[in-house]
């Protein structure tokens, strides 16, 4: 067997809401072969608009892997800035999934923000999304 790739790529702002919506910003669906790893390889470029009268900021968020709808890994970012201005940080991801049936697989990277203090706007832009089947040896 040889290995299979989805992906998507999307450069188009995406804003994440701060009041605990959440939003999906990329998505891939791989048709997975009986006993494959399954290795999703996101990057999502980040950018915090604070209040400009604020002397610092603080803001919660979660990234959350999604396997045809159900939340199979989350991670949760914090930053905390004391100054103005606001900010732009590239979130790398990386997670292996290990799947024993073949199956379509549809992969969502799904962000919320969870806490927000004097942030003005979140939003999401350059962003990458590879999901690779590697066939078990």
């Amino acid at each position: 067997m040889l290995p299979i790739l989805a992906f998507q790529n999307a450069s188009e702002q995406v804003v994440i809401p701060l009041d605990h919506t959440p939003v999906n910003v990329l998505s891939a669906t791989l048709d997975a072969k009986t006993n494959q790893f399954v290795k999703v390889d996101a990057t999502a470029q980040v950018n915090i608009e604070v209040n400009p009268l604020a002397p610092s900021f603080s803001m919660q968020f979660s990234i959350n892997l999604q396997r045809n709808g159900i939340p199979i890994h989350t991670q949760i970012r914090e930053s905390n800035l004391f100054y103005s201005g606001g900010q732009s940080i590239l979130i790398p991801y990386t997670y292996v999934d290990e799947m024993s049936a073949g199956e379509s697989l549809s992969y969502d990277l799904v962000f919320t923000v969870l806490h927000a203090k004097d942030v003005t706007q979140v939003d999401v832009t350059t962003r990458n999304f590879n999901v690779t089947g590697i066939p078990q040896i």
